[in-house]
């Protein structure tokens, strides 16, 4: 995440914003700000293309500073809009092993784990 440092102003934001806005252009990633019905951002989310020889699919990834009910509509709504691509075989959720709560919310969503890599 490159924007979580403290030294992240507003130029480097801007370039950032210009590069995921490149990736939704080119059909890469697609980023999604999440915020309250009265439009407090809360936090954010996205879906990565991910090809490989076995399937095509999409990573989700989200970023959030509010209680769980967030990132559980993150993850359902991310996973539909991915699953609703031509093309998509699957929607992956990847965690660390030391953020045991992201794990419990890819399993409450429905999400099971089929293996761990470094």
């Amino acid at each position: 995440m490159p924007w979580a440092t403290a030294d992240h102003d507003l130029e480097a934001t801007t370039g950032y914003l210009a590069a995921l806005r490149s990736e939704w252009d080119k059909g890469e990633n697609f980023n999604y700000a999440m915020h309250t019905s009265q439009g407090d951002v809360v936090g954010a989310c996205g879906l990565m293309s991910r090809r490989d020889r076995t399937c095509t699919r999409s990573a989700t990834g989200f970023t959030v500073r509010t209680p769980a009910t967030a990132a559980t509509a993150a993850a359902l709504a991310l996973a539909e809009v991915g699953l609703g691509q031509p093309g998509i075989d699957r929607v992956e959720i990847c965690h660390d092993v030391d953020n045991p709560a992201s794990g419990r919310l890819a399993a409450k969503v429905g999400f099971r784990e089929v293996g761990s890599m470094r």
